[in-house]
């Protein structure tokens, strides 16, 4: 007779199984309407006020700023609940070992430091952030050893075409290979590759566009970069491992699952949602931050392990605390966006977590059949 784990999962399976697609479809049609809501908006600001919504500015915290949270709300929501509405009595096993977990606390430690050196000075919070010292380094050192991990994992995974089969093989490997070289182009923008090691002169036409005067892209339009960046990390990092655990992949991606990120993967990112001060007021970095936190409260419930209980229990708790004093004393910050520059590791931290999660698999799939891989 099956345990009451084995029966919750029979039923989960039965219930999304045969048609993955429609939860993601759903979630899907729920972002394109949290674009348009942003879009609105913005159009809206520019027209009143003569300025784009994503403009850096303090947060406010009037009707309108309300109004604004409570819309949120409503998308994030949205683009969870085909995600949660369903197999509500099922568990989830733990994925996390002891290693694994210790990490993810180290993450989630790392990051109240932060918040602690914020409270208790905000000049070295300012200072730590700033070009070619420790955070700056520290972002691009991870996203370096990420790049070169799924690199080595390429690798690995052509090696295994004959377990992994042919397509598949070439699937994993070329993603793989398209990731780590992103990976290290986002490492030296993060640099502004190497310039002021070299002392290499910035060139006119980037002098002429880049906000900040340096031998870098991302900088020619700053807030709409931050925001891609941010948002796609966000959707890559956290919140497709939580869609992978509630529903089963459509069967179209099946080849590539070695490729995308596991609970690890997301324990190590969570802190990434909670670095926020100068981008407050964007509806998607608003709703990064409580849809992060809706799925931690999932998560606490629903995972059989008590370790992995607590850990996404102190997360959420370190999520909305951290949050707050952000908003509340972040008129003290030295430079207004001294916080991006933290949720810039945290993101580095994650991808390289991501990356050491891949080269196992790309061990694994060298190993066994590929079905067994993908878990």
């Amino acid at each position: 007779m099956p345990s009451t784990s084995q029966a919750d999962t029979a039923a989960h399976s039965r219930t999304f199984l045969g048609r993955p697609e429609r939860s993601y479809l759903q979630a899907a049609l729920a972002a394109v309407l949290a674009l348009g809501a942003f879009a609105a908006i913005g159009l809206w600001e520019k027209h009143t006020g003569g300025t784009w919504d994503f403009a850096d500015r303090a947060p406010t915290f009037d009707l309108y700023a309300l109004g604004r949270s409570l819309l949120a709300l409503a998308l994030s929501v949205l683009v969870i609940l085909p995600f949660i509405r369903g197999g509500a009595s099922s568990r989830l096993a733990p994925r996390l070992g002891a290693a694994p977990l210790s990490l993810a606390w180290a993450s989630l430690a790392l990051s109240a430091v932060f918040i602690a050196i914020f409270v208790v000075s905000p000049q070295l919070f300012s200072e730590l952030a700033r070009e070619d010292r420790s955070v700056e380094w520290a972002s691009a050192l991870a996203l370096f050893v990420a790049s070169g991990l799924l690199l080595w994992s390429a690798a690995r995974f052509w090696k295994a075409r004959q377990r992994m089969g042919r397509l598949g093989a070439v699937l994993c490997a070329s993603g793989a290979i398209l990731f780590g070289l992103a990976l290290f182009v986002v490492g030296m923008e993060e640099i502004s590759w190497m310039q002021r090691i070299f002392d290499i002169q910035t060139p006119a036409i980037l002098l002429e566009e880049n906000q900040q005067k340096e031998l870098n892209f991302h900088n020619l339009f700053t807030n709409a970069f931050e925001l891609l960046y941010y948002g796609g990390s966000f959707i890559f990092l956290i919140l497709l491992p939580f869609m992978r655990e509630a529903v089963p992949l459509p069967r179209l991606l099946a080849p590539l699952a070695p490729l995308l990120p596991g609970r690890f993967t997301l324990a190590v990112s969570l802190p990434l949602a909670s670095f926020n001060y100068d981008m407050w007021h964007l509806l998607p970095i608003k709703m990064i931050a409580l849809m992060t936190l809706i799925i931690l409260i999932r998560l606490a419930s629903r995972v059989e392990s008590r370790a992995e209980a607590a850990f996404f229990s102190a997360s959420a708790v370190l999520l909305v605390l951290s949050q707050v004093l952000l908003l509340a004393l972040g008129d003290g910050l030295v430079r207004m966006w001294d916080p991006t520059e933290y949720k810039e590791l945290i993101i580095a931290l994650g991808f390289a977590g991501y990356a050491g999660e891949v080269v196992r698999r790309s061990f694994a799939s060298a190993a066994t059949p590929l079905r067994r891989a993908m878990a």
